[in-house]
């Protein structure tokens, strides 16, 4: 009971942040608040639910030696893919059930927790490429699941249009990522080169699929916690409190950096002062893309720019709310437009005839 309370704790205190919002975190969750009228509570209490869920769940898998690590460490990399409120959300808690069968080699039910996961994120077809070393069953849902899903299969790849499926942001997290691949290679050799078992070569899978993508990167924090629960059983008390340490170091950073996370209510305070201004001056109202479903959240049923590509539109008699900060493609865009008022993560601009 001790360490599920452990884990209650925790999740309370990893989403305080959230719980002292005024607004929804991120760019693309205000879709779905959108398409569901959810308040800010209400999308706060739902990532918690998600979050506290899969906290849980590890803590069946990997004990309570490894859910204090499973914590601390998911919290720049996992913490953060809770906090948007996304498709992903939805199909957590069904992974972490796929991997606690995997692990105790239930295939078959670690399969079937991953359909309701894929229903709500097509992506959780990674945790099948991961675990094909376990079973060949894996690899033949695998290969039905790409062909059928094509032209689509595409998103398990780079995508350097946008940041969350940049291989260089994947680099990126590579302090995460090499970690596990360390310790896999220091455990293998320290139990003189057997054959690597189902945790081992599902977490290598994952690193190189986090590599190739940004976006698969959480999706090797539990087998990192693990990984790092076999290397510190060997190394003693000693090495689980430089770890803990360091890792809490992360996590209270984390915290300031999610609290201060877009938008904030400046930004929607923007919005609203943009729609008056189009309004008095009998202007059109624009938007650069990353901002389209704010704008929505404000004035719903106004149609917006939301979707990449629309950075060719004409921003000419316009009051146009851009994204911040803006880089230099953009900024040649706006440089004959009036700033009017500029927030944390928006700017609004009066563009006449250019």
């Amino acid at each position: 009971m001790r360490g599920l309370l452990f884990v209650l704790v925790s999740a309370l205190i990893l989403f305080l942040p959230y719980f002292l919002r005024e607004t929804v975190y991120g760019f693309d969750a205000y879709f779905y608040v959108n398409q569901f009228s959810l308040s800010t509570p209400t999308v706060a209490v739902l990532c918690f639910l998600s979050f506290l869920a899969c906290g849980i769940i590890f803590y069946f898998i990997a004990g309570k030696k490894a859910t204090p690590l499973f914590l601390a460490l998911g919290s720049p990399a996992w913490l953060i893919h809770f906090y948007k409120f996304e498709n992903e959300l939805l199909a957590m808690p069904f992974i972490m059930l796929a991997i606690y069968f995997y692990l105790n080699k239930k295939d078959f039910k670690a399969i079937a927790s991953l359909i309701p996961a894929g229903f709500f994120f097509k992506g959780s077809v990674i945790y099948l490429i991961a675990f094909i070393p376990g079973h060949l069953i894996y690899a033949i849902l695998s290969a039905l699941i790409i062909i059928a899903s094509a032209p689509e299969w595409n998103f398990l790849l780079p995508i350097t249009e946008v940041s969350e499926s940049h291989p260089l942001v994947g680099i990126w997290w590579w302090g995460f990522l090499l970690i596990p691949f360390l310790l896999m290679l220091s455990n293998w050799l320290h139990e003189k080169k057997k054959p690597l078992g189902r945790l081992q070569t599902a977490t290598f899978i994952l690193c190189v699929m986090g590599v190739l993508s940004a976006r698969w990167v959480p999706f090797s924090v539990p087998f990192l916690a693990l990984m790092l629960r076999d290397w510190l059983d060997r190394k003693g008390a000693g090495a689980y409190l430089v770890v803990l340490v360091g890792t809490i170091g992360l996590f209270f950073s984390m915290l300031f950096v999610l609290y201060g996370g877009p938008p904030t209510p400046g930004d929607l305070d923007l919005i609203r002062e943009a729609e008056r201004i189009a309004w008095i001056e009998d202007l059109p109202l624009k938007n650069t893309w990353p901002v389209g479903y704010w704008i929505e959240s404000e004035f719903p049923g106004r149609s917006t720019a939301r979707a990449g590509g629309n950075w060719q539109q004409d921003f000419n008699n316009s009051v146009v709310v851009a994204h911040s900060p803006l880089d230099d493609s953009w900024k040649a865009k706006f440089k004959a437009c009036g700033g009017v008022r500029s927030e944390k993560y928006s700017e609004l601009f009066l563009c006449w005839a250019l």
